[in-house]
């Protein structure tokens, strides 16, 4: 009954679902890190638009939710313009449109992404760990 007992809370299918969970959270991570870092590599790019990732949910086949990108755009309220008449870029007025990207901002973004990562992987590895164990258990 100590078997039984154990293998109530921790069902495989559960188990599954957690490394879904942490799978699609390492993917939504990734591409986390992407944009951020490429909007650091357009920072001062005239005429760039900086993107922003926008985080929501999504159903997998099996009905269940899991964390998932929502919508990636490029955010124009993000952007301002200087004057530089030479510029190849400057419009009729000499203005450039300029991507209004902050370095540090977008790090901590690339640093928040890159914590959640370690965190979805350890509970993956947990998950993983578990489901062997109980197939352990069940073949004694």
């Amino acid at each position: 009954t100590a078997i039984l007992t154990l293998v109530e809370p921790c069902k495989a299918g559960s188990l599954q679902e957690a490394q879904q969970h942490a799978s699609a959270a390492l993917e939504v991570n990734k591409i986390r890190t992407r944009i951020a870092a490429e909007n650091m590599a357009n920072a001062s790019s005239a005429g760039y638009i900086p993107k922003s990732i926008y985080v929501g949910q999504t159903r997998h086949k099996n009905g269940a939710y899991t964390v998932g990108i929502a919508k990636i755009e490029r955010d124009k309220s993000r952007v301002h313009y200087e004057s530089d008449p030479t510029h190849p870029q400057a419009d009729a007025n000499g203005n450039v449109s300029m991507p209004g990207v902050n370095p540090l901002v977008e790090m901590m973004n690339m640093q928040e992404s890159k914590n959640d990562s370690e965190r979805a992987l350890k509970a993956y590895e947990v998950a993983t760990n578990m489901r062997h164990q109980l197939i352990r258990m069940m073949n004694k």
